[in-house]
């Protein structure tokens, strides 16, 4: 039921655009689902333009200063792309630069232990640290 309605919202995010309506979905989504929204966010985003991308980071500061998201979610959610940044930069000249931008929305840059064990999730940890 969330990971359909995390769909859902998503597909509408790209369409409308609209923060403040985004911001909604992690008032609806309960807490222990949110970083699946993350991760829907940024698996998107990264495939597309840098708008986009500055959209989704233009949310991820919002809801991290609202504290609609916290730092443990944020994490979560950047997993998957972490583990797959490598071989998706192959296709996408733009995925390392798109996921620092990210994470330093999401505030995950300034937190050594969790930018550590992120990093480590890639391929290329020290390039990852480069980058921020």
């Amino acid at each position: 039921m969330a990971k359909a309605r995390i769909g859902e919202d998503t597909r509408e995010f790209f369409n409308v655009r609209v923060l403040d309506e985004a911001e909604s979905y992690f008032y609806r989504l309960p807490v222990e689902y949110r970083h699946w929204l993350v991760e829907a966010l940024v698996m998107r985003c990264i495939e597309m333009k840098d708008s986009d991308v500055t959209l989704v980071s233009d949310l991820f500061v919002r809801v991290r200063e609202k504290g609609l998201c916290g730092p443990d979610a944020f994490e979560e959610g950047f997993n998957r792309l972490a583990e797959l940044v490598d071989d998706m930069a192959i296709g996408i000249p733009n995925a390392w630069s798109y996921f620092a931008i990210l994470l330093k929305a999401a505030g995950l840059d300034q937190d050594e232990e969790r930018r550590g064990r992120i990093a480590e999730k890639t391929q290329s940890p020290d390039k990852l640290i480069r980058i921020l």
